[in-house]
């Protein structure tokens, strides 16, 4: 076997890198720029520290300024407030004398309208009381013509409870008075209807000529009777002639008849008020139809009630 020839390797030898050989040959250069450099970062850094100072103080000097604005704003908002609270309350103390003088004259006003109201009221009962019928003036004629007096004084007095001065004048004593002299003479129409047949006539079944001292007023079965005057029934019955019948004693000589009636709603004795239903229209009794036989007296003399009646 033939034996090979071996030469020994030489020993290797590793190339610098290119930094390695920039190190060696630029170490100092490179060792004075990173130096230099270092010098001038903190120089920089230095100034910029500096530099922020005078900012942080430029900034804490604008806060403060802002803050001061806004403490002279609320001093003025303040100011505003309380002289906008002293302008109310001089407007409140103007307003308050305001009312206190009103409310005098007000006082003032209403003190003289009550004065007003109370001569007006005595006049006006004055005038009522001159108006009273005395015993010895009793007269039918005399008791008419108060009637139509009053009659006429109630009717103005409705007109004036209409107008805007009745809530001024408190007339209500004055009322009740006319009310009262009113209430029992008769002068309220008992139905709706006409007035007629007071007088002489032919008896309409027996045909013989008669003094006829009542009116003769047609109406329908049933309507409703009212009284002519206030005063007490001194007779609620029936007979042949007048039917069903009621008789009223108004207290002054008045005595008030209504016949022929289909119904009764009052009893003797009994005190009625002047335009409260007392019977019903019927054709009861010597009747030739529906219809209400009406009559008045005076101290037992007939009377024609167009002459007293005022509606």
């Amino acid at each position: 076997m033939r034996q090979r020839s071996t030469t020994p390797a030489e020993p290797s030898v590793r190339q610098p890198s290119r930094l390695q050989t920039m190190i060696q040959r630029h170490g100092k250069a490179l060792l004075s720029g990173a130096v230099a450099f270092l010098l001038l970062f903190t120089s920089v850094g230095g100034y910029a520290l500096g530099a922020s100072k005078p900012a942080q103080q430029e900034h804490s000097a604008d806060l403060s300024s802002i803050a001061i604005f806004e403490n002279r704003l609320a001093e003025q908002e303040s100011l505003c407030s309380e002289v906008e609270r002293l302008n109310v309350k001089a407007r409140l103390d103007e307003q308050v004398a305001l009312n206190e003088v009103l409310v005098g004259t007000m006082e003032s006003h209403e003190q003289e309208m009550e004065d007003m109201e109370s001569e007006i009221l005595k006049s006006l009962m004055a005038n009522l009381s001159e108006k009273t019928i005395s015993r010895s003036g009793a007269t039918a004629d005399n008791y008419i013509q108060e009637a139509k007096n009053l009659t006429d004084l109630s009717r103005k007095l409705s007109r004036f409870k209409k107008t805007g001065n009745a809530s001024q004048i408190d007339l209500t004593e004055y009322e009740k008075a006319l009310q009262k002299r009113l209430a029992n003479i008769p002068t309220f129409k008992p139905i709706p209807g006409r007035l007629n047949g007071y007088g002489w006539r032919i008896h309409p079944v027996y045909r013989y000529r008669q003094f006829h001292g009542a009116v003769d007023m047609p109406a329908k079965t049933g309507t409703p009777i009212k009284a002519a005057g206030g005063g007490r029934v001194i007779k609620s019955t029936y007979d042949s002639s007048s039917g069903y019948y009621v008789k009223i004693s108004h207290g002054n000589g008045f005595v008030t008849t209504y016949m022929h009636c289909s119904k009764l709603n009052v009893k003797v004795g009994q005190t009625v008020t002047k335009g409260q239903v007392i019977a019903l229209v019927g054709n009861t009794g010597t009747s030739t139809g529906p219809h209400l036989h009406f009559a008045i007296e005076f101290h037992d003399e007939p009377i024609n009630p167009a002459r007293i009646i005022m509606g």
